[in-house]
């Protein structure tokens, strides 16, 4: 679909009830939106990863961690350690984790931050109210 100057492409995501993911492409641009995906099924997670190749800019849902998502199995969505292994596997430019859970104060998600940045620098939180640029 064109809107503009974007193109936007949909994709499905793993969710209960279903969801879809977005390419939005702008000239030489392109973002990858990723919420509401619970990662685990091979075949879903290719799709999602397929849509972040290429891409400068990736917002991608981490609302759990990998121990709080063993008690959530079915509830679509994904963590953070996820998400790493994504870009890296894509080869994305950036990434910017998203939905994060609701529950977390800002002392978890500084922590949760600095322990992803370590591993990736190429990844971190988004902010309320935060504009990103391409």
């Amino acid at each position: 679909m064109t809107l503009g100057p974007f193109a936007v492409e949909s994709f499905p995501v793993r969710h209960p009830g279903g969801a879809c993911g977005f390419v939005v492409e702008v000239g030489a641009r392109r973002i990858t939106f990723v919420t509401d995906h619970e990662h685990g099924d091979a075949s879903a997670d290719s799709i999602v990863c397929d849509r972040m190749v290429g891409a400068d800019l990736v917002l991608y849902d981490a609302t759990f961690t990998e121990a709080e998502l063993a008690a959530r199995k079915g509830w679509g969505h994904s963590t953070a350690e996820a998400a790493l292994a994504f870009r890296q596997q894509s080869g994305a430019e950036r990434m910017v984790l998203i939905h994060h859970e609701p529950s977390r104060v800002d002392a978890d998600l500084a922590a949760l931050e600095a322990d992803i940045t370590a591993r990736d620098p190429r990844v971190r939180l988004a902010r309320g109210g935060e504009k990103l640029a391409l």
